[in-house]
């Protein structure tokens, strides 16, 4: 019988950044939690079927407090009686017991809350993670969060050469996924998705057909693979299939 140890997987940012692992957890529909150290700074990231619903930080300026003092919609002689909280969780129910916020109202906080963590943490270069299946969360406090926008901007930013370098070899192929949208892609992007249309197409195969140079098309290819426009295969992926079917 597996134990829960057996069961994790770890890694480091500089061999899998935290835009992949959470690209891969979403392709294999994973459940649970992604734990990210990096120096002082901490973060949680909890999934459901490869869904991000929920975040935590240990960074002051990701507290729940800190958004709500922003926002200015809860006054803040109530919020410094309810500040001893002893968590974001804590204090989100009793300011909506209070009637202070809506339910409806808490949540949209909270999304922002978890949204600009998630931009934050996938800035990180240096440090690890561990991916557990067996973290499970409170179904109401489960926010279906769309972290896709963040991640393919930050991947426009990386310099070809950190591009190429994300990629095992040529040979690896990828496959378009249907009905994904959401997110505008820039000209060179919408070009590229449009050569998967006739099925898979190996690194190799996308630059001999022409039409961009082949960094441009290993940068529009990663970002497109980030944004969950397709599927990877035969690379060097942070969760192998064997692993994927013990989970």
């Amino acid at each position: 019988m597996s134990t829960t140890s057996d069961l994790e997987l770890q890694g480091s940012l500089h061999d899998h950044p935290i835009v992949e692992v959470i690209v891969e957890i979403a392709a294999a529909r994973l459940s649970g939690s992604l734990k990210i150290s990096s120096a002082n700074k901490k973060a949680i990231v909890y999934f459901g079927s490869g869904i991000v619903l929920f975040t935590v930080s240990n960074e002051r300026a990701f507290r729940l407090l800190e958004f709500l003092l922003a926002d200015g919609a809860v006054d803040r002689q109530f919020l410094n009686e309810v500040s001893n909280a002893p968590n974001d969780l804590e204090l989100a129910e009793r300011i909506v017991s209070a009637k202070r916020l809506s339910v409806l109202e808490m949540n949209k906080v909270v999304r922002r809350q978890c949204e600009s963590i998630v931009a934050a943490l996938i800035e990180w270069t240096e440090g690890g993670w561990t991916y557990s299946p067996h973290s499970r969360l409170r179904s109401d406090i489960e926010h279906n969060l769309d972290v896709r926008r963040p991640m393919i901007e930050y991947s426009r930013k990386f310099s070809p050469d950190a591009v190429a370098k994300r990629f095992k070899s040529m040979n690896e192929w990828f496959v378009a996924n249907a009905g994904v949208n959401g997110i505008e892609l820039q000209p060179h992007e919408a070009f590229v998705l449009s050569r998967f249309d006739n099925g898979q197409l190996t690194i190799g195969q996308l630059v001999a057909l022409g039409g961009l140079s082949q960094t441009a098309s290993m940068h529009a290819v990663y970002c497109l693979w980030i944004a969950g426009f397709l599927t990877r295969h035969g690379g060097n992926p942070a969760f192998p299939e064997h692993r994927i079917s013990q989970l």
